[in-house]
């Protein structure tokens, strides 16, 4: 599912006690992740709009009554397409897919990513969200992440804000900050 068809039908997670929208959370983050089983290429745009319509459900505040939830931003999604191939015939998502899970030879390992597609995010524009969100994924993926920042401070601060989602996709011992 995209993610407006996941917004569209889990919008109401944010009404209710945090308890209850945490479970909700949780239980989309399940349909998820049991959604990437028989992977293609189509399954790796849709696992991370899956991801960021949890984020947006999980960020939801509350303004004169009235739920405002977070949205991706284009740049926040091409920084997690580009580098990861999702454009191209076999991306490096399906490269590590496939080595993971025994669908290929160990002498056919996963290219590292690659460095030439950075992307250039500005101050504001969310390098905090791609980080949890790209993390989340890989994790998923059955990744272990390591996220490096020079700030001790900033890698606290993503990894609170990021708590919650790590935990509902049951990904929190895969991802450090």
């Amino acid at each position: 599912a995209s993610y407006e068809v996941h917004m569209e039908r889990h919008i109401w997670a944010g009404a209710g006690s945090p308890a209850a929208r945490r479970q909700h959370l949780a239980q989309l983050a399940g349909e998820i992740k049991a959604s990437i089983n028989g992977v293609t290429e189509h399954l790796f745009p849709t696992l991370i709009a899956g991801v960021f319509a949890v984020w947006s459900l999980e960020s939801v505040e509350m303004v004169d009554q009235q739920p405002i939830y977070r949205t991706p931003r284009p740049v926040q999604v091409l920084a997690i397409f580009r580098p990861l191939g999702v454009d191209e015939q076999v991306s490096w998502l399906t490269s590590v897919w496939n080595f993971g899970t025994g669908l290929v030879s160990s002498r056919h390992k996963p290219k590292p990513l690659d460095s030439s597609h950075l992307i250039q995010i500005k101050t504001g524009e969310g390098k905090s969200v791609v980080l949890g969100v790209l993390s989340t994924v890989l994790a998923i993926l059955g990744c272990k992440v390591d996220c490096v920042c020079f700030s001790h401070y900033l890698s606290e601060r993503d990894k609170k804000a990021f708590q919650t989602i790590f935990e509902c996709f049951a990904v929190s011992s895969s991802v450090d900050y």
